[in-house]
This record gives structure tokens, C-alpha cells and sequence, in this order.
């Protein structure tokens, strides 16, 4: 998490987690970790666009 929350290195940060999830599955940290970092980078990418209203 470091390299995520100083480095802003959301590609390395999610290649860490996913050998993480792939060495060990058992290991729900390093899943849900993963998962954060896929959200985040979902939200950097759609910075500025409007949610459609219903």
C-alpha cells in the first residue's frame, strides 16, 4: 500500500496484489487489496465524467 498511497503507482501496486491473490489465494488481504486498487484506478480513469442521472 505504500507504493499506492505515496507513489500513486497504481500499476505496480496492482502487480504486487495480483502475485499476491496468484501465490497465495487463502490470503483475503492481499484479494481485497487487489480490489481496492482496481477501484481506485476505476475512479482516476472516470475523474470528470458525470454519472448519468436517473
Amino acid at each position: 500500500m505504500i507504493v499506492l498511497n505515496h507513489q500513486r503507482d497504481y500499476a505496480r501496486a496492482t502487480t504486487f496484489f495480483q502475485k499476491v491473490s496468484d501465490l497465495e489465494p487463502e490470503n483475503s488481504l492481499g484479494t481485497m487489496n487487489l480490489y481496492s486498487v482496481r477501484c481506485l484506478i476505476a475512479d482516476a480513469t472516470s475523474a470528470g465524467q458525470k454519472k448519468a442521472q436517473r
